[in-house]
């Protein structure tokens, strides 16, 4: 069943004064921290399947912008406006299966984002007798402590002559969690 979003979402039509609207909106928006620290967490989640058809759906579109508008850049605003009109009737079908084809690299693609994002508990550093130690978060019965500044308190749990060593260690942690 059609939702009144997914056929107004389609339909939509922005003009250029609602464009410099929006525009300036989310310049004021993105500022805020609180907006900032959305982003972040959105940035650690997988979206959900309406967000990966949206992303979809606008990749696809692209490609079709690429393909049968390759000037489109360069076009001016009102123009612009015109061409999304006509992509949007000519080509929506087109548009629709070539966003099914796009699902699985754009979970993939999330997937990526998602690994690389994920931070570590532990870190290398370099002692003051020249040796690395490789450094992780201390817990107290499974919970990490906090230091008075509000940081994770760090404690070391090897010590290895060269940084190779110590950096092979740290990337055998990293394997054994993403295992577990």
């Amino acid at each position: 069943m059609k939702t009144f979003s997914s056929v107004y979402e389609k339909a939509r039509v922005v003009s250029k004064a609602q464009r410099k609207k929006i525009a300036i909106r989310m310049k004021k928006l993105a500022k805020s921290s609180a907006f900032q620290k959305k982003k972040e967490r959105a940035m650690k989640k997988l979206p959900s399947g309406d967000k990966i058809m949206k992303l979809a759906r606008k990749a696809a579109k692209k490609k079709i912008i690429d393909k049968f508008y390759p000037k489109y850049n360069e076009m001016g605003v009102q123009q612009r406006v015109k061409t999304d009109e006509l992509i949007s009737k000519k080509y929506s079908g087109s548009i629709e299966k070539i966003a099914k084809k796009m699902i699985p690299t754009i979970k993939k693609k999330a997937l990526e984002r998602i690994k690389a994002r994920k931070k570590t508990n532990e870190d290398v550093r370099k002692m003051p007798d020249g040796k690395f130690g490789v450094y992780a978060d201390k817990k107290v019965k499974g919970k990490r402590v906090m230091t008075p500044g509000g940081k994770h308190a760090k404690e070391l749990k090897k010590v290895y002559s060269n940084e190779k060593d110590a950096n092979d260690y740290m990337a055998a942690i990293m394997i054994a969690k993403n295992r577990g």
